[in-house]
């Protein structure tokens, strides 16, 4: 089974293992606010549009939207793709809100000692940073989707989509690299889960 997703989905799995990989390098080479500063170091007013609309695929509604649209091609799929939203929306609820509570956002983080570029027009938050619930619905929906196409371009375009998304709170600074980092690891997991236990049904 996993040999065979993984050959099915290349174009998907290479670039988010390449991701994963050069991501732990730089997590243990950087502390979270150097990391954090040198994204901060890049914007531009198309960038600021960009982000500030392209972060929205990350929210619950747009999962449970494309999941609905999904009924109309095939229930098995519609069916993979909520229960992998819920299932890592579950686990980075319980990760942000019991485990790790006291995680701040950059913006707290930042308070009275650097300031931060903020794209104007955001409202931004101060808590409950680890792991970016965004980061973990865009990773499990495109993930889904790219599971469901046979076509490659499609499956390396699913990639790219969720990765934007992702890199989209960092952009906007509502998230540190770790938390989308980790949020990407619980939105593939939980698809793959999903995908492994309904895949016969």
């Amino acid at each position: 089974m996993l040999k065979c997703v993984f050959k099915n989905n290349v174009f998907f799995l290479v670039p988010y293992f390449f991701f994963f990989l050069s991501g732990a390098f730089l997590l243990v080479s950087f502390s979270p606010g150097q990391l954090h500063l040198f994204f901060n170091g890049f914007h531009s007013e198309w960038a600021n549009v960009c982000f500030s609309k392209l972060t929205y695929l990350g929210d619950g509604w747009t999962a449970v939207l494309i999941s609905l649209l999904l009924v109309f091609y095939k229930l098995r799929f519609a069916l993979i793709t909520l229960l992998s939203y819920g299932l890592s929306s579950l686990i980075a609820q319980v990760l942000k809100h019991f485990i790790f509570e006291g995680r701040i956002r950059p913006l707290r983080f930042f308070e009275g000692v650097h300031g931060l570029y903020l794209v104007p027009g955001v409202d931004m938050n101060s808590y409950y940073s680890f792991p970016s619930g965004h980061s973990t619905t865009a990773f499990a929906v495109f993930f889904c989707l790219a599971l469901f196409t046979s076509q490659n371009w499609l499956k390396a375009g699913c990639f790219v989509i969720a990765l934007l998304t992702a890199y989209s709170r960092v952009y906007l600074s509502q998230h540190f690299f770790a938390d989308i980092y980790a949020g990407s690891v619980v939105g593939v997991g939980s698809a793959f889960i999903i995908y492994w236990l309904l895949r016969e049904k």
